[in-house]
């Protein structure tokens, strides 16, 4: 039987074992426990990612094959140790490093390749050969295979540069001993300050190697980018490391040797390690010996030492494997934790965020609004109705003393009783009717200055408020304004103004029906009644007194006595008119002002309607994100508390592990 063979016994006997049995309880346990946190919850996106990596973790912990990755600059002994390990001169030694891609190797009863290439699909050497002949002829036809044609594709496809820049990955099965246990070697690209072959080595180590050996040859001489690389790329890494001292068989005696194992073991201690396993190692004469070569006088002793270095790996392999599994279990848990954190951090944002959409969306002090609004809406129309006042003062003025003359020249223009008679009867009260019309219209273009004002003010607040109004809208949502009245300030004061119109033309109609009543003293009467009441009556009976008065006389005695009599009550007429006007101004001036403070008011107080239901609203999803937060942080102590279990645990193996175990000496 192999000294180290995985089969159904040797695994039973291995899960038998107390110590097994507590370090599977170690992954099991928190695997399952993570698999039913992670299926539970949402994690606001991160539930997928968690879910694939623990699928990755498991497949791992249940995968009865061992991962033994190989690491090493060009020309440091890594390809003659893998030779020595399967016991084969199976990979070209001294090839330059040529591919990202890892070439994996495992065990198989017949040596077999298959090769993923870039262009050409999958390619297996067994069944594909001549294809495979081809495909590598089709780059380097000068590649001439010789009589071993399994070797030649091989070293074709492993060390030249062109075809291997072709090749995505490979797998070798091979009948070696040391593969026959379950081990697969993964043998990555040489280093050598190429980026990215140092990053397909660390990939190869985090995710799928259990025990990377990593490969120093005796020569090292201080030469550190080998020692940079470790300390900048695989600090994390190293206590899963073996560091093998390759080619020792060169150095000169037994004092070189312990030195240069001394002098990298301090170098390796430099990096953190406080018991880095370093083992001397020649597996040079191993391959010697495959190749029947002469052996030289230690070559015995080498071979020796090479033989039981596979068992401690071996061994080391199985250990490995737990350390590895509870190491990526706690990586993804420490995912979990930084998403977690991100997901508790996005709400938190989300909260301050929204409280300052509110801020920026709403008016700051609403009853400071309203009386802005309401002064300035009070100032337009105070301007338009004492801009109306002054405008109808001096048309009345003006009336009067234009009225005044021509009744004056009526007067005394008359040529006989009849003309004075028809002066009294007639051309009095036309004169003012033609005057009282004139003020009627200065009267309705006064009246429409104030609407006209009443109408500007309310775009003024329409557009405040309407701007203001839209960003609670918007930052409602139609769902949480629904009730409100979907109407703007321009178009209640539109419909107000129409309302005002008709009013100011319903008064100018009454006004010019007034002025329009005409003949002697009953037209006086009915005028003062209807749009003066007692001055203008009083006035229509003077002009009928007067005339009954003015018979006897001579004419112009008559003319002389009738605009004494008549030109005092003319003023008394005009300021009468004067009055009025003034009145109905100020009554509509009020009607307007009362309209805007009720409008104001009323959007105001749709205004504070919505603005509760935003606060609402806003308070019910803070309430939300509060409790999300609260129960994203109750997951994150969980989490946490899981891995620094998971890390106390490991601590424990790795202690169990970590002590190197000594070769035979000489």
């Amino acid at each position: 039987m192999p000294w180290f063979h995985f089969n159904k016994k040797r695994e039973e006997h291995y899960q038998k074992s107390a110590n097994a049995a507590r370090i599977g309880q170690m992954i099991d346990e928190p695997l399952a426990w993570a698999t039913q946190f992670v299926t539970s919850r949402n994690l606001l996106g991160a539930r997928d990612k968690a879910l694939a990596g623990l699928a990755f973790i498991q497949a791992r912990r249940n995968d009865p094959r061992f991962y033994l990755a190989v690491i090493g600059e060009f020309n440091s002994g890594k390809s003659t140790l893998i030779n020595a390990l399967i016991g084969d001169n199976l990979l070209p030694v001294g090839a330059v490093p040529v591919t990202t891609s890892p070439t994996r190797m495992l065990y198989g009863k017949r040596m077999d390749m298959e090769v993923t290439t870039r262009d050409a699909g999958r390619l297996r050497l067994r069944s594909d050969k001549k294809r495979l002949i081809q495909w590598i002829g089709s780059m380097r036809p000068q590649i001439t295979p010789s009589g071993d044609q399994t070797r030649d594709i091989i070293t074709a496809i492993t060390a030249d540069a062109t075809v291997a820049r072709a090749v995505t990955g490979c797998v070798i099965e091979h009948p070696g001993t040391f593969l026959r246990g379950g081990v697969v070697i993964i043998d990555t690209p040489g280093l050598n300050d190429n980026d990215d072959l140092a990053a397909a080595t660390i990939q190869v180590l985090q995710d799928d190697a259990d025990l990377c050996i990593i490969t120093i040859p005796a020569a090292f001489a201080g030469q550190l980018t080998l020692i940079e690389f470790l300390r900048e790329r695989l600090s994390p890494m190293l206590h899963r490391c073996v560091f093998l001292i390759t080619k020792m068989d060169t150095l000169d005696d037994a004092t070189e040797q312990q030195r240069v194992l001394a002098q990298i073991t301090r170098k390796l201690e430099q990096l953190g390690l406080q018991r880095p396993i370093v083992y001397p190692v020649a597996a040079q004469p191993t391959t010697n010996a495959l190749s029947k070569k002469s052996p030289k006088p230690l070559d015995p002793y080498w071979s020796g030492q090479f033989e039981q270095l596979k068992r401690i790996l071996a061994d080391r392999l199985q250990e490995d494997r737990v350390i590895a599994v509870i190491e990526r279990l706690i990586r993804l848990l420490a995912s979990l934790l930084k998403d977690i954190d991100g997901a508790i951090a996005a709400q938190a944002r989300s909260v301050t965020k929204q409280q300052e959409l509110i801020r920026q969306a709403t008016i700051a002090d609403l009853d400071a609004f309203v009386r802005q609004e309401r002064a300035a809406a009070a100032q337009e129309l105070d301007e338009a109705h004492a801009n109306a006042q002054r405008t109808l003062r001096a048309k009345i003025v003006q009336a009067q003393s234009d009225a005044t003359n021509e009744i004056h020249s009526a007067v005394m223009g008359a040529t006989s009783a009849d003309a004075l008679k028809a002066v009294a009867e007639t051309q009095v009260t036309a004169i003012l009717n033609r005057y009282g019309q004139q003020i009627a219209t200065t009267h309705q273009q006064c009246s429409g200055q104030i609407d006209q004002a009443s109408i500007a003010a309310g775009k003024v607040f329409g557009l405040h408020f309407d701007e203001a109004f839209a960003r609670l809208r918007a930052l409602a949502g139609a769902p949480s304004i629904q009730g409100a009245r979907s109407v703007t300030t321009t178009t209640r004061f539109n419909a107000a103004n129409a309302a005002g119109s008709a009013l100011v033309e319903h008064n100018n109609a009454e006004a010019r029906a007034s002025f329009a009543i005409g003949g002697g003293a009953a037209a006086g009467a009915a005028l003062g009644t209807i749009l003066l009441p007692g001055i203008g009556t009083v006035l229509g009976a003077i002009l009928g007194g007067i005339f009954g008065s003015l018979f006897g006389p001579s004419l112009d005695t008559r003319k002389n006595e009738m605009w004494t009599k008549l030109q005092p009550h003319i003023p008394l007429q005009f300021d009468a008119w004067r009055m009025t006007c003034v009145n109905e101004l100020a009554a509509l001036r009020k009607l307007r002002g009362d309209e805007s403070d009720r409008l104001i008011n009323e959007y105001a107080n749709q205004y504070r309607g919505a603005y509760q239901q935003v606060l609402a609203q806003q308070q019910r999803e803070r309430q939300r994100l509060e409790a999300v937060m609260a129960a994203l942080d109750r997951d994150r102590v969980e989490v946490n508390t899981r891995r620094e279990a998971l890390e106390r645990q490991l601590a424990e193996v790795k202690a169990q592990v970590a002590m190197p175990v000594a070769l035979p000496s000489a």
